[in-house]
């Protein structure tokens, strides 16, 4: 977790950042633990920089070589904004023996202010081409965003591969709902893998994120909504160990316990009415289903 002293560990790579009088980031400097000394080796060092109007212009990125015990500047990148301060397009550079090369470059298209579409290219030194690598789209509604299609080149594979989310919100503009898909290639179709729900309190604290995997067809369960018992029907086929367990919409678990047979009854008479997650696990599979007593 990041400290006081704006550090960050994870495992054996330690993150360092400062930060300007802006409160945004200007340095960021990367250790791995070295195990045999017991001490922490720089690694990586980010450093960013600013315009006039103290919008992020570019950063620098350098290794640390241990022969000369010195950062090492391999790359970086510049950003260019329009009169609206829109990032409208960036280029990224690495360095050798003959001086800058540009690598990547990417071009931003903005509607009434919002980001409708980036695109990434990669430089191609064999026939000295560009060729687009990312594609990442937008789509709007009031002013909100309902869609987000992402497509990346597989260069191996020679084939686009992406993912879709859709995003629903409530009255108030907060958003409750998340559908992932993945495109599939092969069939030329997008496949949707979960729905998150979300819950909020009346002050926008987020409650909950709850995870519907699409693939659910394990169990049925029903009466839902439930009065007194709720029945559960594993479509396996098989009796395997289920553990479950009963969240409220706080997040606070109020019953777990496991079944083995191919049908249960769970007893929830002595629930309050109002909205309760159950969370089955099989193994490795994690399944998330809303219930509703009355």
């Amino acid at each position: 977790s990041l400290d006081d002293n704006f550090e960050y560990y994870n495992g054996d790579i330690k993150q360092v950042f400062s930060y300007n009088s802006e409160g945004q980031k200007i340095n960021l400097y990367e250790y791995v633990w070295d195990y045999v000394n017991y001490d922490w080796l720089e690694s990586y060092a980010e450093i960013s920089s600013y315009n006039s109007e103290g919008i992020l212009s570019g950063s620098e990125y350098y290794n640390w070589t241990a022969f000369n015990e010195d950062w090492e500047l391999f790359g970086k990148k510049e950003h260019f904004y329009d009169s609206l301060n829109n990032n409208t397009h960036s280029i990224e550079y690495v360095i050798n023996d003959t001086g800058w090369i540009v690598t990547y470059w990417d071009t931003s298209i903005y509607e009434n202010e919002n980001l409708i579409q980036k695109i990434v290219y990669e430089y191609n030194p064999d026939d000295s081409s560009w060729f687009k690598i990312v594609n990442n789209e937008w789509t709007y509604t009031d002013g909100l965003n309902t869609k987000n299609i992402i497509q990346i080149w597989d260069n191996e594979n020679e084939v686009w591969l992406g993912a879709k989310s859709e995003f629903t919100y409530n009255d108030y503009g907060w958003m409750i709902k998340e559908k992932y898909y993945e495109w599939l290639p092969d069939e030329g179709v997008y496949k949707l893998y979960f729905v998150y729900e979300i819950f909020w309190d009346k002050i926008q604290n987020l409650i909950l994120l709850i995870p519907e995997l699409t693939d659910n067809f394990e169990f049925n369960i029903y009466p839902n909504p439930v009065i007194n018992y709720l029945n559960i029907s594993n479509l396996n086929n098989k009796s395997i160990r289920v553990e479950y367990e009963i969240y409220n919409t706080l997040g606070n678990s109020i019953y777990k316990d496991y079944f083995i047979e191919q049908k249960q009854q769970i007893d929830l008479t002595s629930l309050q009415k109002g909205i309760y997650i159950i969370r089955f696990i099989i193994d490795d599979k994690e399944i998330v289903k809303k219930i509703i007593k009355q």
